[in-house]
């Protein structure tokens, strides 16, 4: 009976770091690839802002296309978005007889 329980507590436990991954974790490819994005985003906006900023002799343009391209870069990484998390990370769900063990095995540090 008790072990029954704990199985459905572990379980159930699963499913919910499962969930809270799932929404808030981009993996680490993901991680990768959105920074690059945002590089490769914001460093485009820059070169394209002072050309055109420099051809029309007009800082507010250069600023503005800087801005949007920065923009833009945030709007597409900084969200969660499911593309980054196409390879998610799996982490196993430690029992209670996990952390008993951990703590047995740990010395004690001394100051």
């Amino acid at each position: 009976e008790r072990e029954r329980e704990r199985e459905r507590e572990r379980e159930q436990e699963k499913r919910e770091q499962e969930k809270k991954e799932r929404k808030t974790m981009a993996d680490f490819h993901g991680q990768l690839l959105s920074d690059r994005i945002m590089e490769v985003l914001v460093a485009i906006g820059a070169a394209l802002g002072f050309l055109v900023g420099y051809l029309f002799r007009d800082l507010l343009l250069m600023l503005s296309i800087f801005t949007g391209s920065v923009l833009l870069a945030a709007l597409i990484t900084v969200p969660e978005w499911p593309f980054l998390n196409s390879n998610p990370i799996q982490f196993r769900v430690q029992s209670p007889e996990d952390k008993v063990e951990r703590l047995k095995g740990k010395k004690l540090r001394r100051r």
